[in-house]
């Protein structure tokens, strides 16, 4: 069960409980159309907790749907009202929340051209007066174009769609609301593996009339005008007038639609262009031959077929899962429910060889239950256009309703108050307005109190008490008559029970039991004739009030006058059929009970030992007797009118056979004084051969491999498995897994998963199979989008012991968005044994990949549909009912209790049911129970709805789940804790503690509890539009180091550090700043301070035919130094090499060991200068 919850107006932090739960909920349903209505609709106690926080424009947060979590609706309408018993509630109506598109704006003018389907939407939301208010995408490729003026496009959800040229209309497809995150798919949902046939799970009145409605073919036409008289036109049809649809003999009659081709002959005129030779012909005319126009229309005619699926029966289904969970063929809709919005289910209709398909056009999604209400299949008639139509009609009607109304309204007598007349509600102006109101024959006032129409009279009201009271006299009568015939019923089970008396003493010579039985229902006979005289007393009572009441009729006037009558009528009504039910149960069932359960005692007794009369009474006689027995019970059950005939009957019988009955009458008493220990009865097998119910137990013996069955599947553990048995992967790439798309996460199938760019296989057991015969195997099968490609194998021997491998399939490529059912047949060959085997070829990208594959199956012939292997059962039970019902009344301790078994089920009933012995229920519902002791090992579950379970203490090994939802959640160990609250988690050891919140990751230290520094998200100090990572270390922190462990047991040592300061004695042989104990590695430019034009780069160079020397140089790479091993070399603009020694042993030689270098120069030479010495 989940719980809405409610934020206000302004909320931003929708991951929080807002201003909290809605818990009294009454009923919340969300409803959404494809490319139309989303709403939440919600019913709340007016005393709920929370109901007053309920109000206009603030937000309910609930699920949608299985995949559509925390919706945010907007509230519209809070309204109050009244439920059937009294209490009030409020009714909410809210939108959801990209309804903000209907409040917002578009720019006057907005064109688009040549562009995708994420392009316009892009654009549509820059375009909005408060832009990029939603997050859009599409994956809808197609280039279109459209514009949008203001007068056209008044708000920004019509240009999604709901006018022309929208971008629904342009582009097509399906919207998909997720919040503020607006979708237009090309195919929103999937394909569903669940087959609707009709005739089978598929009966409507509805669907029915669709068959009947379905046309077979089209009459194509259009109205031209001609060449030779230009003034008219002429209608111009097909050969055969008619095209037929490719299921036109599928259908007994042939139906009919005639389509109007007219605009698609812009322009046309049917004859030969009349050539004036000066030059004024029309150029825009074009002239067509009626062969011609003949050809064009019978293309248009199987185009318009084609596209519009004439010939195929338009499906309108609606399923409702509250009804149908009652029904016997629930388990064929049941699928249905995992379904979405927008899934295509396929649709058949057998008898006419037709298959389609149906896309999910509604959905309403249970929020209390987390379960779809109802699910519509077919078109829907509104979609987000045709709402928005209906509304402009709507207002449009209103205008009409209101000048009408201005034309019937008139001025009261005081000036002031007005008189309405019409059936239709007016608009008040002042309070005391009057409204005269037509409801058929009758007319009714009502006046305007300030707040709503309230009705003073009727002249309906009259007729009321007059139609009430002759009612309420005629339903007496007939309950007199009731009671009458109630007394006669009496007086026939008192002389039945004297009969009952003879017939019961008569079978007490044989059983012993039946005369104080039967001496207990003459007296309950006469309890019933006690009962009749005191009900026929209260009805002389009653018809004396109704004649009170008519001597009053005169006197009441009022509507209150009214209703006092009618609730007294009502409680005499109650009382009249209180007393008749009380009599009933009387004549009836407590008799029924005495006499049919006391000398069903006898009958029980004849019944079970009929084998002890076997060889001295002959069968027929003994089955007519239980047959006899058997009809006596179930007429006594039916009617007590028919006591007297039946136990007449049974005496009569009984004595036709009191030779054989008396002959061993020793022998009965024998067997039912020792009833109770006749469990020997049922020790091996119960076998009642008399249209009775025969229960077998049989074996499956463990060793069936030669069992041959069409459709048998010969693999075992393949289908929702919760291990690996029988299936072996040695790396450990194979897991048993749940995802959404196979069953909707209800069941298992097994992922293969790889990481490398080659192939990880696995495989199931060794089989048996015969050689030269085809087998199918088939599977579901979904995979990610970086796996290579898949493969199946059968590998095997032949009869000789050499290798045989068969490729099933090689290099599939499968759906990465959702499952699909494959199947391939293929021959044995010379194979006599051998094992399936799938292939994972690897992945694309080097990041893991998986094929998932699930409900395996093998099988000779061609069969598709997973069954499970025969192996996979230990036992069966074969129940086989083939009487219609059988009834055991067992008297015991005063507790009578009732085992019903038919071929609907068992029913146990009774006040008190204990069972000693061991018991095993494979599946049960409990609505109440208490458990004294409870073994936790044994416990499993599937969905456990614990909203109102409250656990004091909770120990556990492995918690595992969707949602959790906790005020503050702590796990604590001796020095350690963890801590998730609402402002975040806490990971503390000592006092280190680390701490992930809202703005980033924050640190401790363990030891002194000092905020170290965090790593965030941050903004530029001087931009904020510059957005990024900070790690940011505090005042206290004296280094942050990057650091690696050369071995497991090796302590971290750091490759980078930084000091923002240095302590010297704590940090010896450091410096401030950034500190490098590892080679480091530049591949970009050296840059520093300043507006240089180039900057310093690291590179290689090659000096002669030397090895590649560390080089220093500008950013252009044209000047710089090489390092040589000995030497040191210059690099030139056109990346000539000096050798800079011998330059300076050259400059030796000129100018002995001084060198003049000039500094500066003026006008006269050499104006400074240096020296330098070498």
């Amino acid at each position: 069960m989940s719980y809405p919850v409610l934020y206000a107006a302004d909320a931003t932090d929708f991951f929080s409980n807002g201003l909290g739960t809605l818990p009294d909920a009454l009923t919340a349903v969300v409803t959404e159309e494809r490319n139309g209505e989303f709403v939440l609709d919600l019913t709340y106690p007016l005393n709920g907790r929370r109901a007053g926080e309920i109000e206009n424009n603030r937000i309910i947060k609930v699920d949608a749907g299985h995949k559509l979590k925390d919706q945010r609706f907007i509230i519209k309408t809070v309204t109050p009202s009244m439920d059937n018993s009294g209490n009030t509630i409020i009714t909410v109506h809210a939108e959801h929340v990209s309804y903000l598109a209907n409040d917002l704006a578009i720019k006057p003018n907005i064109t688009m051209q040549d562009m995708s389907a994420e392009q316009a939407l892009t654009m549509w939301n820059d375009g909005l007066t408060t832009p990029k208010q939603f997050t859009v995408d599409s994956d809808i490729e197609t280039h279109n174009g459209t514009s949008w003026t203001i007068d056209k496009v008044t708000n920004a959800r019509q240009a999604l769609g709901g006018v022309e040229g929208s971008i629904l209309d342009t582009w097509g497809g399906e919207y998909r609301f997720d919040n503020l995150h607006i979708s237009l798919l090309s195919h929103r949902g999937t394909v569903s593996n669940t087959l609707l046939s009709y005739g089978r799970n598929l009966l409507s009145f509805e669907q029915e009339n669709n068959i009947l409605e379905t046309y077979t073919s089209i009459y194509p036409y259009a109205s031209l005008s001609e060449v030779v008289n230009s003034d008219s036109t002429k209608v111009y049809t097909v050969d055969g007038l008619v095209v037929d649809s490719d299921y036109r003999d599928r259908y007994p009659n042939q139906k009919v639609l005639p389509v109007d081709f007219a605009s698609q002959f812009e322009n046309v005129k049917v004859g030969t262009n009349p050539t004036k030779g000066d030059g004024s012909d029309d150029k825009t005319t074009v002239y067509m031959s009626v062969a011609q126009v003949q050809a064009k229309l019978k293309s248009l005619a199987q185009s318009y077929i084609k596209t519009n699926k004439v010939g195929i029966p338009k499906v309108s289904i609606k399923v409702s899962f509250i009804d149908l969970s009652k029904t016997s063929n629930y388990a064929d809709y049941a699928p249905l429910e995992a379904l979405d919005l927008c899934d295509e289910v396929p649709i058949r209709f057998a008898k006419l060889g037709i298959d389609t398909t149906a896309k999910i056009s509604r959905v309403v999604w249970n929020v209390l239950l987390d379960s779809y209400d109802s699910l519509e299949l077919g078109d829907i008639s509104a979609t987000l256009g045709d709402k928005l139509s209906q509304v402009e009609q709507i207002a449009s009607n209103a205008n009409d309703k209101a000048d009408k109304a201005k034309s019937i309204a008139q001025t009261g007598a005081d000036g002031k108050s007005t008189v309405f007349r019409g059936p239709d509600t007016p608009v008040a102006n002042h309070v005391g307005d009057l409204w005269y109101k037509p409801n058929g024959e009758d007319t009714e006032m009502y006046q305007w109190d300030g707040v709503t129409w309230v009705l003073i009279v009727s002249t309906k009201d009259t007729h009321e008490i007059r139609d009430k009271v002759d009612a309420a006299m005629q339903e007496m009568a007939d309950y007199a008559d009731k009671i009458n015939s109630a007394n006669d019923n009496s007086a026939q089970a008192l002389e039945a029970a004297n009969i009952a008396k003879q017939t019961s003493q008569d079978a007490a010579n044989s059983v012993g039991q039946a005369l104080s039985d039967v001496a207990n229902a003459q007296q309950n006979a006469s309890d019933a004739l006690a009962s009749a005289t005191t009900a026929n007393n209260s009805i002389i009572g009653i018809k004396n009030d109704i004649d009170t009441i008519n001597g009053k009729f005169d006197l009441v006037a009022s509507k209150s006058d009214i209703d006092t009558l009618d609730q007294r009528v009502k409680t005499n009504e109650l009382a009249i059929k209180g007393n008749s039910d009380a009599l009933e149960l009387t004549a009836k069932q407590a008799d029924v009970d005495l006499l049919s359960g006391r000398i069903g005692t006898a009958e029980n007794s004849i019944k079970v030992n009929a084998k002890a009369i076997e060889g001295k009474a002959s069968a027929s006689s003994v089955d007519e007797l239980n047959g006899d027995l058997n009809t006596a019970k179930n007429q006594w059950i039916a009617s007590a009118d028919g006591f007297t005939a039946d136990i007449l009957k049974v005496k009569g019988d009984i004595q036709a056979n009191a030779a054989s009955i008396k002959a061993t009458a020793d022998s009965l008493k024998l067997n039912y004084s020792t009833i109770d220990d006749t469990q020997s009865w049922v020790n091996n097998q119960i076998n009642i051969a008399s249209d009775s119910f025969q229960v077998s137990i049989n074996s499956i013996q463990d060793d069936v491999n030669n069992l041959a069955l069409a459709g048998t599947n010969l693999l075992r553990n393949s289908g929702d498995p919760k291990t690996l048995d029988f299936w072996k992967e040695p790396t450990g790439r194979l897991s048993v897994t749940k995802h959404s798309f196979f069953f909707n996460s209800s069941r298992n199938l097994f992922m293969l998963s790889n990481v490398l760019a080659t192939e990880k296989t696995f495989r199931g057991e060794n089989i048996q199979v015969k050689p030269n015969t085809d087998y199918t195997l088939s599977f579901d099968v979904f995979n990610s989008q970086n796996v290579v490609s898949s493969d199946a194998f059968l590998i095997g021997n032949d009869a000789s012991g050499n290798s045989v491998v068969i490729n099933i399939v090689a290099n599939a490529h499968y759906d990465s968005d959702r499952d699909r059912r494959v199947a391939y047949t293929f021959n044995t060959g010379n194979m006599v044994s051998g094992y399936i085997r799938f292939d994972n070829n690897g992945t694309t990208n080097s990041k893991i990949c998986a094929l998932y594959v699930g409900d395996i199956m093998l099988t000779e012939g061609t069969g598709k549909v997973w069954s499970p292997c025969v192996l996979d059962f230990a036992t069966q039970t074969d129940l086989s009912v083939t009487n219609g019902q059988i009834d055991l009344m067992v008297k015991k301790g005063e507790i009578v209790s009732r085992i019903n078994a038919s071929t609907e089920g068992v029913l146990i009933q009774g006040d008190k049911v204990r069972i000693t012995g061991q018991t095993v229920i494979d599946n049960a519902v409990i609505k109440s129970t208490m458990i004294d002791t409870i073994d936790a090992s044994k416990i499993t579950a599937g969905i456990l709805d614990a909203a109102n379970v409250h656990i004091i203490n909770l120990d556990v090994s492995n918690l595992v789940g969707d949602t959790t939802n906790f005020v503050q959640s702590a796990w604590n160990a001796v020095s350690k804790f963890v801590t998730i609250d609402g402002t975040g988690i806490k990971i503390g050891a000592g006092q280190g503690v680390l701490s992930l919140n809202s703005t980033g990751m924050n640190i401790l230290d363990q030891y002194n509890g000092e905020d170290m520094g965090s790593i965030s998200a941050s903004h530029w100090l001087t931009n904020d539009a510059m957005n990024g990572l900070s790690f940011n270390l505090n005042s206290k922190a004296e280094y942050m180091a990057w650091a690696y462990r050369k071995d497991t047991t090796s302590p971290y040592t750091p490759a980078l550090t930084y000091f923002p300061r240095l302590d010297t004695a704590k940090g010896a042989g450091m410096t401030k700043g950034f500190n490098f104990d590892d080679d480091v590695a530049i591949r970009g430019a050296l840059k520093g301070d300043g507006n240089a034009s180039n900057y310093l780069a690291l590179g290689a160079a090659k000096v002669g035919a030397s090895d590649n020397f560390i080089t220093i140089m500008n950013s252009n790479r044209q000047a710089g130094f090489v390092f040589g091993n000995t030497e040191m070399y210059l690099i030139g603009m056109d990346n000539s090499v000096f050798h800079l020694s011998k330059i300076i042993q050259g400059l030796e030689k000129l100018v002995g060991n001084k060198f003049i270098i000039p500094l500066e120069l003026d006008g006269e030479g050499i104006k400074t200068y240096t020296v330098m010495e070498f």
